[in-house]
């Protein structure tokens, strides 16, 4: 599965990996060997609940900070710099033209108020970027600090040992109560759902936990990342950046958070999730999904607004949790 499988029962690795990624100042490096760590924390876990209870947190987890990558690198939309230099320049000479009254002095301060104009519209996009890219770096730091050094701790605890309840009890001490952004107590419950999954007597009951498990996570995670990403998109173009910009990969697709979560495959959701039927995953689901069992509605109008964010998340986790192509590597293996 992977050449570090030998180092997963150990708690130490884990930190001492998770801190090298975080820890790292060049934003792109950082960036990349967050990613990484996501996908080895995905597979760990993986081991852990069995190959057959689908995708967890950290599989998602990776594709979102491959995304955040594009926005660290400003690759979001190629040619958007020049593009507002254009669009500046345009607004600068239109207004400059108007006040000439067609006198020849004027068409010249036209021109001058042109170029002004541009390089003001290149500075103020340029700025937004570079706030961007540093709020969602210290969103993935963050992320990966909190929940993956919980995550490598749990793995350590359960890799190769039964879903014992005094184990668990054990492993939840380490785990900050109260709820978030402070407390943890909705990892402590995803912990909880995925432990529990490895003792559901059917399919069905382990993938209703395991999704659960992941949605409780995300929740959590957004919860700790809502300021970072309010301050990452200016108030007056959160409609605009949510359909323009947030386009993303998750295994061999690329969807947007625009536009309704498609079925993947024939059928909106996988056979075990079609019909919910854990009463906690019911509960959940009618908190937080605005069209219940219907993909219709589910896009996004506002990525800075959390409702938002989690209508569509829960869509997206329920529709692909069985995806195989969830846990290809986000890139080339290292060297």
């Amino acid at each position: 599965m992977t050449r570090n499988r030998k180092f997963w029962s150990d708690e130490a690795w884990w930190d001492t990996q998770i801190s090298a990624a975080v820890e790292t100042a060049d934003g792109g490096t950082a960036n990349t060997l967050i990613t990484r760590m996501h996908h080895e924390l995905s597979l760990g876990l993986r081991a852990v609940l069995g190959d057959d209870a689908g995708a967890n947190f950290h599989t998602w987890a990776v594709w979102g900070s491959r995304k955040a990558r594009t926005t660290i690198e400003r690759q979001d939309v190629p040619g958007i710099r020049p593009l507002a230099a254009l669009a500046g320049g345009a607004l600068g000479f239109t207004a400059g033209v108007a006040q000439s009254l067609w006198w020849p002095p004027g068409i010249v301060t036209a021109a001058v108020a042109a170029v002004q104009s541009g390089v003001a519209g290149w500075r103020d996009v340029d700025n937004l970027l570079d706030t961007s890219a540093r709020q969602i770096l210290q969103g993935n730091r963050m992320v990966l600090d909190d929940i993956g050094r919980q995550s490598g701790r749990y793995i350590a605890t359960f890799l190769g040992q039964n879903p014992d309840p005094a184990r668990l009890a054990q492993f939840l001490v380490g785990v900050a109560p109260g709820p978030p952004p402070d407390g943890q107590e909705l990892l402590s419950e995803a912990f909880t759902h995925w432990t529990a999954a490895r003792r559901a007597p059917s399919l069905k009951g382990k993938h209703e936990l395991v999704l659960l498990g992941n949605l409780k996570a995300i929740l959590h995670e957004h919860h700790r990342l809502q300021p970072y990403i309010e301050a990452a998109m200016p108030e007056a173009w959160r409609e605009h950046v949510t359909r323009l910009l947030l386009s993303f990969d998750v295994g061999n697709e690329q969807l947007s958070v625009s536009a309704d979560v498609p079925a993947s495959g024939s059928k909106e959701f996988p056979n075990t999730l079609i019909e919910l039927e854990d009463p906690d995953l019911q509960a959940f689901m009618r908190r937080w999904d605005r069209t219940p069992n219907d993909l219709g509605g589910s896009r996004a109008r506002d990525w800075s607004d959390l409702r938002d964010r989690m209508n569509y998340i829960v869509d997206l986790f329920r529709t692909r949790h069985l995806s195989e192509h969830l846990f290809e590597p986000p890139e080339p293996p290292a060297a």
